[in-house]
This record gives structure tokens, sequence and C-alpha cells, in this order.
């Protein structure tokens, strides 16, 4: 809203003084136009917004209904005096610099309010328990975006004429009143980032929202399932629940929310694959659901959706290829598929997207040719980065594709095919060998080995506080500047290395997600292997394998050790870091510098092989020869 000037009160002044007051109403009259004449005064340029602190005088207007000095500079805290406003009907303080706050008797005899707006302000404290207890008119609140703190009221769900409650990016904190969700009238829900509200939905028999149109609970730390009492609110447009810590499936459900306009479940501990009913939500504008533990192919069905302009699936684990039905989206405008497992080649028609301006395919395994023109003209590497098999677009200096037209094909003489043809086969029988004995080999060990499946299952912080007696400090492996190491036994009965991040320190909550992508890109004997993640918005580890012979440093240094280096012992492992090194130089398709390698980074497994670790200073050196920092573990 604009700022309210000062004519508005010039206005009320001009109405009061050229009205003819009754005998019974002169006293009230003078009063309200002595009031207004004592606000005017105080105001040091009428031509421009409202500033300063709101005059307690105020509260001197009897007859008042409607007082809106919304988008102004009023500072300060709010008067108590308002409290005496008992017509007042609308009250509207939104967009102004007001501190301190909300006093508690300020609605105390305002029993005709319908709507009270104090959005946008530096309000703070906590909001009176007993702020609404004479307010059964009151239809809209809004509190949101100030520095509120403690529980939401109780007495909010005894308003009968609720419809907006707004009370987002606060400090809020505290378990939701579950009778917040058996409001008839209620058509705005917004409870988004406060960051540490809680609680339990209520069964379906309770959950009774036959009105809602919008319900964000974004950003907080709700945890469970995903409240089913949604699936019979069918004029619901928006579903924010993002950045919490739910643990559950996308909900077949949703499919029979048809004016569904946004539906954000990210940054949850999503399970299973997108259900392809999803298809039906033909209203859908925004879908987000990254950051999850989505696996499965992409469903054809999402191509249904062809309002949908923001579509965002990256960081799970999708596979297959990018969905030809796509090319019905015409009206997307930002795709992201980043850190998934999807292949094949780049579809051509995203080139062809008139509005598609945000596109992130990196870390795939896409393959062949980059479209040329649209989106791509404008494309920078780390939008494609991570896909080895992608080939032109020489400005982002991928290789050149190789020309495979028959003209251009090699004509070899017919006396050299006899020659070429037993080479092949001789190559293919000796390949064929080497192969089923690597397989067979890798086979046995795979079956003996518990980590090949335990990237695939959950990590809960329950079970790592349980494999750690509760990050005993007898369980201390070691330390480093990001965080600690424990010793743990997952209850599959794994041992495994556990990092925890210590999140004070602001440079180990930025290095966690490159982290992840840098241990995800690699593959080698010879490091260290992540095998799962914890994370939750206030907690980072890393799962990694446990090495049981310690480090080299211990070996060469310390006399305790039962383990005996002679000259092929120390042969071999110089040979298992050099190979980890060379790997990280040459055989990966992004030069990976470790920067910190000394003996105390070389640890070893049962069968003294040497793994190099603890990447903490480590640099990924991109195409276009910048350097980027990692923290890895």
């Amino acid at each position: 809203p604009t700022p309210i000037p000062i004519f508005f009160i010039l206005t009320l002044l001009s109405v009061l003084s050229s009205s003819s007051p009754s005998p019974t109403s002169s006293s009230g009259g003078d009063t309200d136009l002595a009031t207004l004449l004592a606000f005017k005064a105080q105001l040091a340029d009428p031509l421009r917004v409202l500033a300063g602190s709101i005059p307690p005088e105020l509260g001197r207007l009897h007859r008042l209904k409607y007082l809106r000095l919304s988008g102004n500079s009023l500072s300060s805290i709010m008067p108590t005096a308002l409290g005496n406003l008992t017509r007042l009907e609308f009250l509207g303080l939104d967009l102004n610099q007001l501190s301190g706050q909300i006093p508690p008797e300020l609605l105390l005899h305002m029993h005709n309010l319908r709507k009270i707006n104090l959005f946008g302000n530096d309000l703070s404290g906590q909001i009176s328990p007993y702020l609404f207890n004479n307010t059964p008119s009151l239809s809209y609140i809004s509190f949101g975006n100030n520095s509120l703190s403690g529980p939401i009221p109780h007495t909010i769900a005894s308003l009968p004429m609720l419809q907006v409650l707004n009370l987002q990016v606060n400090q809020l904190s505290g378990l939701v009143p579950q009778a917040l969700y058996n409001m008839s009238r209620l058509q705005i829900f917004a409870l988004a980032a406060n960051g540490n509200l809680s609680g339990i939905f209520p069964t379906n028999q309770s959950f009774s929202l036959p009105m809602l149109q919008f319900f964000s609970l974004f950003r907080n730390s709700f945890t469970g399932r995903f409240p089913s009492g949604l699936a019979s609110c069918q004029y619901l447009k928006v579903i924010s629940l993002s950045r919490n810590s739910f643990v559950d499936a996308v909900p077949t459900w949703l499919a029979k929310l048809s004016h569904l306009e946004k539906l954000s479940l990210g940054f949850n501990s999503l399970v299973g694959s997108i259900p392809a009913t999803l298809g039906n939500l033909t209203s859908l504008a925004a879908l987000e659901l990254s950051n999850g533990n989505l696996e499965g192919e992409i469903p054809q069905e999402l191509g249904l959706m062809q309002k949908l302009s923001y579509l965002h699936l990256g960081y799970n684990q999708f596979t297959g290829s990018i969905p030809g039905t796509f090319e019905k989206l015409k009206s997307l405008a930002s795709l992201d598929l980043s850190f998934n497992n999807l292949s094949g080649s780049i579809p051509k028609f995203l080139a062809n997207f008139t509005y598609l301006t945000i596109l992130n395919l990196s870390f795939n395994k896409l393959e062949g040719q980059i479209p040329e023109g649209g989106v791509f003209s404008n494309l920078t590497v780390q939008s494609l980065i991570g896909n080895a098999g992608l080939c032109g677009a020489p400005r982002l200096r991928f290789s050149p594709c190789l020309d495979r037209s028959p003209s251009t094909a090699i004509h070899l003489p017919l006396f050299l095919l006899p020659t070429l043809i037993l080479a092949v086969v001789a190559i293919a029988i000796c390949v064929y060998l080497w192969l089923k004995k690597k397989i067979k080999k890798e086979g046995y060990n795979a079956s003996l080995n518990p980590t090949s499946v335990i990237g695939h299952e959950i990590i809960s912080y329950r079970e790592l506080i349980h494999a750690t007696n509760n990050f005993s400090e007898h369980n201390i492996l070691g330390s480093g500047s990001f965080g600690k190491v424990y010793k743990g036994l997952l209850s599959s009965g794994l041992v495994v290395a556990i990092k925890v991040l210590d999140m004070q320190l602001e440079q180990a909550i930025q290095s966690f997600d490159i982290e992840c992508r840098v241990l995800r890109m690699t593959r080698h004997r010879n490091l260290i292997k992540v095998l799962n993640t914890c994370s939750t918005h206030d907690f980072r580890a890393l799962v990694l394998e446990y090495m049981p012979n310690g480090s080299l440093e211990t070996l060469l240094h310390y006399s305790q050790s039962t383990q005996h280096l002679g000259f092929l012992e120390r042969l071999g492992i110089m040979l298992d870091v050099s190979m980890a090194i060379e790997y990280l130089h040459h055989d990966h398709y992004e030069l990976i510098l470790h920067c910190d390698l000394k003996p105390s980074n070389v640890l070893f497994d049962e069968e003294m092989t040497a793994h190099v670790a603890d990447f903490g200073i480590a640099r990924l050196l991109l195409e276009d020869n910048s350097m980027v920092s990692v923290s890895m573990p």
C-alpha cells in the first residue's frame, strides 16, 4: 500500500469543522477536532509521509471506526491510548518502523474490530495470551514480518469469524494449538519462516478447514507425515511445507486438489517416487520437490501441467531421461534437475521455450550435443557441469562433438578387414574373460560388504544418537576445524565413522552441500567413501567408512603400533596413495586438488589398503580455470 499523505487528516479536519453538530454531539466533535488539530501541529512536512511516533492523543477519537496509517515512517512504540478507540473496526499500522511489544490491553475494548494489520514493523516480545479475548468480530490478523517471539496464543482459535491469520517471518516457537486446524472460515494460514514452530497434526476427523486456500508452514520444525487432513480442503491453492523435518512420500491425495497452484514439499526427508497422479494438477504453476530422497523416473504425466512455470526437482536420485512430455511445458521459466542420475541427451525443445531463463542440469549423466539458442545462449558452465558425456558449446569449453556423418567415414582397404576383424574378436575375448573374473570377485566382495547397501537407506538423527551412545566422548575418533568424528555402530551391525559438523561455524554450514557434491562425484578404491548423510535444520553429519587400522602417521611414529612396515608394505602404500591422487588429477572429469596430503590423512582398512581422506582444504578446478574451495571429510 502507498503511504497515507497528510491531506487525509486535513480532510477529516475540514469535515469536522464544516459540520453543524447537534447539542448532544458537539462536545464529541470538538474533542475530535482538537485532537486532529494537535496531530497536525506535530507534522514537520504536511506534504510527505508521516514520521515520528503515533501521538497518544489519537486515542481521544472515540467515534473513529477506520484508522489506516500504512506505509509511512512511524516509529517508537504503539501507544496504549489507541485502546480507547472502542468503535474501531479497522486498524492498519503496517509497513512502518514501530517497535516494542504489542500492548496487551490494546484490543481489550475494541469489540467491533474486524481487521488488524501490523505487518512489516519491528515489533518484538510475546503476543499476550489475552490480546484477542474481546474481539469476537475479528476476521483478519496480520502480524507477519516482525520479530515477535513466544507461543501462538490459544485464544486465536476461539475467533469464530477469522478468515486470515498471518504470523509468518517472526521468531515464534512452541506447539501450534491444534484448535487452529478446526476453523470453519479460515482461508489464509501463514506461519512460515518462524524456525521453531512444531506440533502434531490432528486426525482427519478433527482437521477441518473447509474454506482454506493458502497453507504455509515453510521453514519450521514440524516432523512426522504431511497433514492428510488437507485432502478435504477443496479450495486450496497454495501448500508450502518445505524446509521442515517431515518424513513421508509425496502424498497421492494431492491429486484431488484441482485448484492447487503452488506445491512446495522440498528440503524434507521425502521417500519413494513422484506419483503419476500428480499430473492431474493441471492448474499447478509451481512445483518444488528439491533436496529430498526421491528416486525412480520422473513421470511423463508431469507434462500435463501446462501452466507450470517453476519446476525444481534437484538433489534427488531420479534416473532415466528427461521426459519428452516436457515439450508441452511452454510456460516454464525456471527448471532445476541438478544432482540426480538422469541420463540420455538434453532435449532440444528446451531451446524453444520463450520464458525459460533459469536452467540447471548439472551433475547428472547426460550426454550428447548441447542444444543451441534460447536459454542455452546465456548459460554458464555451472548449469551443465558434472555431465562428462556432453559435447559442443565451445563457449562453455566442452569438447567438440565427433562428426559421424557418412561423408566423413573412413574407408578401409578390403585387405585390412580380415586382420581388423580378428583383432576385434581377440580383444573382445580378452575383455570378456577379464570382466568375468572381475565381476565374480566384486560380487563376492559385495556380498560380504554391508556398505554396498547402506547408501540406499535413510540414516536418521535418532539412529546416529543410538550408534554413538549419544555422541559419547568415548566414541570420538578425532576432531578437526569443522567438527568431530565419532565411531558408531548402526542397527544393521555396520561400524562406521560419523563426522558431525559444528553448526556454529559458518564455514562448516556453507561447506556441507559442496562437500556432498564432490564426494558424490568421486569413485575410487583408494578414496574414503561417504556412505550416507544426515541433515536437518540444525544438524549436519556425514557417515563414512570406518578405517580400523588407523593412519599412516600412527604406524610411522608411535611405538605401540603392532604393524611392521617393511619395504614392500611402504611401496604398496605409496602406490595406493599415488593412484588416488592420479585419479583426482587426471582420470576424474574435473581436476580436484587435495592441498593437505600428509600421513595423518592416509587411513587403512582391515586389509591395510590405504585410503586418502580429509579433503578439508581441497580445491575443485572448473573448466574455466577458476578455483572453488570445498570442504570434504
